[in-house]
């Protein structure tokens, strides 16, 4: 009580802390262990983790100087301990502790749009191909158990040892420890803060856990926004930028109230609404896809929308959001965007596939698929591809006892989009037996197209090993002219899927991709076995599918470039093309872009080459095809499309089913000025007493395009910056 006999408040951080009980195990001076309750805050965790990385102490012994390696709060940091004689006492020293927490590694964490892979997981087992394969899909990490050995008890109403004094300096750490020389340091084994009863825990690295802070809503300016938005309308390149930038944290601010209402005052002005369409994509926050998720019930967004799966670190509530959207719509392209938002979700959070978030929006996109991807309409059919490579984007199922049996019935249909499309699901997917043996099916499918064969192989070469290896060399082996067959149809295909293969193997034996590093290994010592495929990979490459990988990694930044090119049997064009650029640095590996096209009896280029005639016969008419082609049927009017597709960081934001059509629709009549979030990052890093530090980071470029394009005079007037 006060001297007015008003009863103090408790101050709410000091409740915080005091809530929950933090376990931990204190061996010889070493944090071995720390679980603390499972309702316990970032914020508090790191507080009593910061506590801890003071008592804190890694010293081998009593040589000193000593250098070691320390981790704790700060990271993992490199920890000098030098003697000095005490100040108070002539027969004791003091034993000074300092690091320098700003050359600490492990130090921050990103909340970013920048998918990448850490490059020691190339150091793992070739079965970790993928970042998140470090995990199975169905597996559950075992619960924590609290440390136990005879110990030290404290109660959870008792204070914990008082950390010994500490300064900070110049980013500098240093702690002081007194210890009488004549006597032998004390060995306590382990030390725990019990609870005074049951309590859910969690075991965690000791560390610092990341703390990621939202903008606080109502508290933007209508007035600030109408004149920002003005000035990106009417201002310069740079001033556009700018401007830009502010407009989107401005957004961020906002409630539902002040977002709906900034959006009636240019919902009538064309130019300025698409500039605060793209503001919306680009600000993320619950409130704007909410915002976003009515006018698309309402049929007010038309603008590509893509953008939604650059979200940086996505959460389970955007998930939600714009899954809602999917099941109440039928744009069907935002599968692909719920799709990369769950992979990245789960990249970061590996207990994922106990999220009903997570499960529901997996069954909405298999229950498209039905009971084996049959439809009755060409809409329907493209719908299901999307749906096909949408799941291909998440690498994973809710159930694969349900879900594998419905692809198996997929690669049995009779459009071969379909059945590609299908074959390319497992490309992302964890080691699995029951998937290898299904698509092992597929590629010794004699009767097969060569293209589903051969995707059919990449999906299953996603994870090597010598015995997989040895079962390939037995197919090809097999001699295509013992193959029963009234036409030399199979043995076109054969030799196709052969001649890919042979480049796959010959690329991965020279490749310097770290990631691919176990599996060069494994073809080297089987060089003798494969001698035969590898002089295969010489021949014409003019006439014969292919697989180039080239990369370059001399020191800390390097990069490379895969591409893929299959051919049919009878087209002396590619009928399928992609190529996939990587970037490396900061010690991870980005996959930055994949751009491919296919194509089947259609194309302009083609049609010029080959002097074909607009409309191909179809298989039911009489007259004579201009050239020879098996299986025709597989190929009519409907189905000779041109099919484009495009993969950020991995994961396949675009898909066309009809290429020709929807890139004449991106072609501008007039001169188009944009603006583009390009960099939306937060950093967060830890004090040395635990509070953390949030950095956040907007990088917009603005362009602007003109350009004509006819056969005989191409303009293109492009401006950027």
């Amino acid at each position: 009580m006060d001297v007015s006999g008003t009863e103090r408040l408790q101050d709410e951080h000091g409740r915080l802390l005091e809530a929950n009980n933090l376990q931990f195990a204190y061996d010889n001076g070493l944090i071995t262990a720390i679980c603390p309750s499972e309702n316990e805050t970032a914020f508090t965790q790191n507080v009593k983790v910061s506590i801890l990385s003071h008592l804190q102490v890694t010293m081998n012994s009593f040589q000193l100087p000593s250098v070691v390696i320390e981790d704790d709060i700060s990271g993992r940091c490199l920890t000098r301990y030098f003697p000095k004689p005490s100040a108070e006492r002539a027969d004791a020293w003091t034993i000074r502790k300092v690091k320098s927490t700003a050359g600490c590694a492990n130090k921050y964490s990103r909340k970013t749009r920048f998918d990448g892979i850490d490059l020691r997981l190339a150091q793992l087992p070739e079965h970790h191909h993928h970042s998140r394969q470090r995990y199975h899909q169905h597996s559950q990490p075992p619960r924590a158990q609290p440390p136990t050995s005879s110990s030290t008890a404290y109660s959870s109403s008792s204070s914990p040892p008082p950390p010994p004094p500490a300064s900070v300096s110049n980013n500098n750490t240093e702690t002081s420890i007194s210890s009488a020389t004549s006597t032998e340091a004390a060995a306590v084994k382990t030390w725990k803060i019990f609870v005074d009863k049951e309590e859910p825990i969690k075991r965690i690295e000791f560390g610092h856990t990341a703390v990621f802070v939202d903008v606080n809503a109502q508290t933007a300016n209508l007035v600030e926004a109408n004149q920002t938005l003005t000035a990106v309308l009417v201002g310069d390149f740079t001033n556009r930028a700018t401007s830009f930038a502010n407009l989107i944290r401005l957004i961020r601010k906002m409630d539902s109230e002040q977002l709906e209402e900034l959006y009636n005052i240019y919902k009538d002005t064309k130019q300025a609404k698409d500039l605060l369409k793209q503001a919306i994509y680009s600000a993320g926050t619950e409130v704007a896809l909410t915002h976003l998720m009515n006018e698309l019930n309402a049929g007010q967004f038309n603008a590509p929308i893509f953008q939604l799966s650059l979200l940086p670190s996505p959460n389970l509530t955007q998930i939600e959001i714009i899954g809602n959207l999917l099941r109440s719509t039928d744009v069907k392209s935002l599968g692909l965007i719920v799709s990369t938002l769950v992979d990245r979700y789960c990249q970061s959070h590996p207990r994922c596939m106990q999220d009903e978030i997570i499960l529901k929006n997996l069954r909405q996109l298999e229950s498209s698929l039905r009971y084996d991807c049959s439809t009755d309409s060409e809409e329907a059919r493209d719908g299901v591809i999307i749906t096909l490579r949408a799941i291909g984007n998440v690498g994973r199922v809710s159930n694969k006892s349900e879900v594998y049996p419905v692809l198996e019935r997929c690669l049995l249909q009779p459009n071969i989009f379909l059945r590609s499309a299908t074959a390319e699901v497992f490309r992302k997917f964890p080691c699995d037996e029951e998937a290898d043996e299904l698509l092992l099916s597929i590629l010794k499918k004699r009767d097969e197209e060569a293209e589903v064969r051969i995707q059919a192989y990449l999906s299953w070469s996603r994870c090597l090993s010598e015995g997989k290896l040895l079962s390939l060399l037995s197919i090809l082996l097999i001699d295509p002219s013992d193959q029963v067959s009234s036409s030399a149809y199979p043995v076109l295909e054969f030799l196709v899927v052969k001649s890919f293969v042979a480049s796959h193997l010959v690329s991965i034996r020279n490749s310097q991709d770290p990631f691919k590093a176990d599996k060069r290994r494994m073809l080297e010592s089987l060089q003798p076995n494969f001698s035969f495929i590898f002089n295969y990979a010489d021949a014409d490459l003019r006439r014969h599918s292919m697989y180039f990988d080239k990369h370059y990694y001399p020191d800390q930044f390097g990069g490379g470039v895969e591409a893929t090119v299959i051919y049919g049997p009878t087209s002396p064009l590619p009928r399928y093309v992609s190529v996939n650029v990587t970037f490396r640095g900061f010690g991870r590996s980005f996959n930055l872009l994949e751009v491919g096209y296919r194509s089947e009896f259609g194309g302009k280029l083609r049609r010029t080459l080959l002097n074909e005639p607009e409309e191909m016969p179809s298989t039911y008419d009489g007259r004579e095809l201009p050239y020879p082609a098996k299986h025709y049927e597989f190929f009519r009017e409907s189905e000779r499309r041109n099919f484009a597709f495009m993969r950020i960081f991995g994961h396949e934001v675009f898909q066309s089913t009809n290429a020709d059509r929807d890139f004449m629709n991106l072609y501008p009549a007039q001169e188009v000025q944009s603006s583009l979030l390009e960099v939306d990052e937060v950093t967060s890093l830890p004090t040395i007493g635990g509070l953390s530090l949030q950095i956040s980071m907007l990088g917009v470029s603005s362009q602007k395009l003109k350009y004509g394009l006819n056969w005989t005079n191409v303009l293109i007037d492009f401006d950027a910056r």
